[in-house]
């Protein structure tokens, strides 16, 4: 039975102070992850490689971040610098290790993808070098299709929304490698929908561009007791705090996978369930770098 009108207005009045407690706490919360993720990329325990010019490697093994341990590898590509293109591979056929797409297409740096199926075809809309790969399913939003690494003729890279009523080519781009959720858009924190793909702690990786046309590219490894991996907030807040404009959430788990020229596999990919570099698992596709005259 509804309550009477007087003693509705009552309860509403005595519940109003808690909401709005609340929403300020979240608030108040939201505010102080980034803080604390602002400070983290200002830390000075980072250490920082040359891969190319333009092309920097900043890594940090985190013993507290946000309460958790987490191991955090960046690529800071400047597509401004003459001679550096962005691009997406796809396996030549299967599946095959980030690591042996880099190394075959003479990159000097790379990360995983998007989410494929175990035949090795994409799991969602797919655009490569102007040609439809694999269509728009059916129309319908999916958590995981939010955005898209667009490569342009020229090799920048922007993260572009996903367009009603669906993805469809975009002439303008050779590339759109389609995941998600989106994370950072006109510099804001998007908010993601409450599911355990997104509250979960899991090994990430994420594409970003800033104001200045820096090409962002990040890991954060995890299933370890060295490194807790991340929810998607978290990568949307670091992101954002590494100066994202935009940024997107690619493929993570045990995809997870950045390698450098010279170096080989500079995180700690979780498929082997060892702290190290022998974890790689088998993926579609790869964002790599290329540096034409270095």
């Amino acid at each position: 039975m509804p309550d009477p009108p007087n003693m509705r207005s009552a309860s509403t009045n005595c519940l109003l102070p808690l909401l709005i407690c609340v929403i300020a706490a979240t608030a108040q919360s939201a505010d102080a992850q980034i803080n604390v993720l602002v400070g983290a990329v200002a830390d000075s325990n980072w250490t920082s490689e040359t891969i190319a010019p333009g092309v920097v490697l900043r890594q940090n093994h985190f013993k507290s971040l946000l309460g958790l341990p987490q191991f955090v590898s960046v690529l800071e590509i400047d597509m401004e610098q003459d001679g550096l293109s962005s691009d997406v591979v796809r396996a030549d056929s299967g599946l095959v290790r980030t690591s042996a797409i880099a190394e075959g297409t003479d990159a000097v740096a790379a990360v995983n993808g998007s989410y494929f199926e175990k035949d090795g075809t994409s799991s969602l809309f797919f655009q490569d070098n102007g040609r439809l790969v694999r269509a728009d399913d059916n129309g319908v939003a999916k958590p995981h299709e939010g955005a898209a690494l667009a490569v342009e003729p020229d090799g920048d890279a922007v993260v572009v929304r996903r367009p009603e009523p669906a993805w469809r080519p975009i002439a303008a781009f050779a590339d759109l490698l389609v995941s998600g959720p989106l994370l950072v858009w006109d510099g804001e924190i998007v908010e993601g929908d409450a599911i355990a793909f997104n509250l979960t702690h899991h090994p990430r990786t994420a594409a970003g561009v800033t104001l200045d046309n820096k090409l962002i590219l990040l890991t954060a490894d995890g299933r370890n007791t060295e490194s807790a991996g991340m929810t998607t907030t978290e990568v949307a807040l670091m992101m954002q705090a590494l100066g994202c404009w935009t940024a997107m959430n690619l493929d993570g788990g045990g995809s997870t996978t950045m390698w450098v020229r010279g170096r080989g596999v500079v995180n700690h990919p979780s498929d082997n369930k060892v702290f190290d570099a022998g974890g790689e698992r088998p993926v579609a596709n790869a964002i790599v770098v290329r540096a034409r005259d270095d």
